[in-house]
């Protein structure tokens, strides 16, 4: 059995990365209202400097009155855009999410700029 090499693991990242792009394109398809009501409401926190995780932004975005989509992933996919078209970015600092069901798992810090 063969250890893989750098360029092996280079084709396995663009493979996954395309897979990611894939899934996200149809989730955000198949709730396209919903995450465009989403983003938009995101937005009005532009250039607020306000830090939050993923999991802040859904219970911020269900406080302010959004329903859950109709499948999780869309979630991911609305974070997703949010960083690609440059409304949060990276803080490259980590913390812990808090709610029960995200079982204290690791979230990028996200910045809205």
């Amino acid at each position: 059995m063969r250890s893989p090499n750098q360029l092996d693991l280079l084709t396995n990242i663009e493979s996954a990365r395309a897979a990611r792009d894939a899934g996200i394109e149809i989730v955000t398809d198949n709730n396209q209202s919903w995450h465009d009501k989403a983003l938009s409401m995101l937005a009005s926190l532009s250039g607020s400097h306000r830090q939050m995780t993923g999991e802040a932004m859904r219970l911020w975005l269900i406080d302010q009155g959004l329903e859950p989509p109709a499948h999780v992933n869309a979630w991911g996919a609305l974070t997703r855009h949010a960083c690609t078209s440059g409304l949060i970015v990276d803080t490259g600092m980590v913390t812990q999410c808090a709610t029960r069901a995200s079982h204290a798992r690791r979230a990028v810090v996200w910045l809205f700029s």
